[in-house]
Parts: C-alpha cells; sequence; structure tokens
C-alpha cells in the first residue's frame, strides 16, 4: 500500500470516528479534505481505487444529509455513482434527497435504477407512491391551466 492511501485510509478511519461522535461538521470537512487529496481518475485506476472513491463521496453525501445540505449531498451522491455506477446505496440516498428537494420526476427514476440493479421490486410502494405524487401533480396543472 502506496503513502497516499495509507494517508486516505487513516483519515477514512479518522472521519469515521468523528462522525460517531456526532462531529458530522468536522467528519464532513475530513471527507471532502480526502475526496481532494485522492489522486485523479484515469483509464488505468484500479477497480479499488475507483470504488474506495466512490465510497469517500457517498460517505460525503450522507454527512451532507445530516448537515442539511440537500444540493451538495445530490451532488456527492452523483459524483459517487460516476464512479461507480452500481451503487444503490447511492441510488437510494439520491433519490431520498430529491424527493426532499420537491423533485419527484428525479426521485423516481434514481428508485427504479436501484429497482434494476437489485433486480426486484423491493421499492414497489416508494415507487407507486411517487408516481403518484408525479400524476396528481400534472392533473393539477392540465386542471389549472384549463
Amino acid at each position: 500500500m502506496n503513502s497516499c492511501a495509507r494517508s486516505l485510509t487513516a483519515c477514512l478511519r479518522a472521519c469515521v470516528r468523528a462522525c460517531a461522535r456526532a462531529r458530522v461538521s468536522i467528519h464532513t470537512c475530513r471527507y471532502r479534505e480526502s475526496v481532494s487529496l485522492f489522486p485523479p481518475i484515469n483509464a488505468r485506476t484500479t477497480k479499488k481505487k475507483r470504488h474506495t472513491k466512490a465510497v469517500l463521496l457517498l460517505n460525503l453525501g450522507i454527512c451532507c444529509q445530516k448537515l442539511g445540505e440537500r444540493e451538495q449531498a445530490v451532488e456527492a451522491f452523483t459524483a459517487s455513482l460516476a464512479e461507480e455506477p452500481g451503487q444503490c446505496e447511492a441510488l437510494h440516498q439520491r433519490s431520498r434527497e430529491h424527493r426532499a428537494l420537491g423533485r419527484p420526476e428525479a426521485a423516481l427514476v434514481d428508485l427504479l435504477a436501484k429497482a434494476v440493479l437489485e433486480g426486484g421490486n423491493q421499492n414497489s410502494g416508494a415507487i407507486e407512491s411517487l408516481y403518484d405524487n408525479i400524476v396528481g401533480q400534472r392533473a393539477q396543472q392540465l386542471t389549472a391551466d384549463a
């Protein structure tokens, strides 16, 4: 393990301990620092390094959620998905944030992608609820326009 990976691992461990003690704002700063120190990702980057960066970004997003920084959380989850597209947890968390931000269509897309990746309909209740919400909003818009 090279020195960069060791320092990132140490930083990640420090972040986890900080979060456990409810120091979410410090934790968020450390995750941001870890992500900024991470070497650039390119075509030759190993899957392990991509996964590590994706996990750092996922945890950064969760910290942003806890701080109420919804847009930053969505950005972190999106960046995490860019590194590792099949992350169901990032899709789930981003869906929650989209819904909280009043973007049910984006939330529905993320939930549907998660359902496809999981190979089942474990989220069928949430998907139906979002769909009904979207249809209800569209009906209200059509009625108001008429």
